[in-house]
């Protein structure tokens, strides 16, 4: 079990490499008009599910008008949306905006291809299904104890 939980660590320093790499290695050539600090922003509200502009501030840990200028910026270049709440329409909830949609598409794509390919040469179905379910596990737990 041990030896589980190390594992477990591992993969989890190497996935953030992967995003540091991907978000300070090169990134000004692939996107021109969003520093690493937004897009990680971007990415933030994206994994977070649509949260008001205090629940991002809160969550990274930034001042309410520290939020409020990298959200202004990110929508202005199309990167987040803003949507009211019908039933009450002093909230407004963030939404990713097409260009978002487009710079993570490239990211997961290439990512989820190889690892997909690589693992399908190792692995039988069989030994496939067990792995996502473990998988699948691991984030209901995540979620029980909103570790995410």
């Amino acid at each position: 079990m041990e030896q589980t939980a190390s594992l477990y660590g591992k993969m989890y320093g190497k996935l953030q490499l992967f995003c540091y790499r991907y978000f300070f290695g090169g990134f000004h050539r692939r996107h021109r008009d969003i520093t690493a600090s937004e897009a990680m922003s971007a990415d933030v509200v994206h994994l977070m599910g649509s949260p008001t502009v205090s629940e991002f501030a809160e969550f990274v840990g930034i001042s309410q008008p520290n939020a409020t200028y990298k959200i202004k910026n990110l929508v202005k270049k199309g990167y987040l949306k803003k949507r009211t709440s019908r039933s009450d329409r002093r909230v407004c909830r963030l939404e990713v905006g097409e260009k978002y949609e487009q710079m993570e598409e490239k990211r997961r794509e290439s990512f989820l291809r190889k690892m997909t390919e690589k693992l399908g040469k190792r692995f039988t179905p069989k030994e496939m299904e067990i792995a996502g379910r473990v998988l699948d596990t691991a984030y209901e737990i995540m979620e029980e104890e909103q570790m995410l």
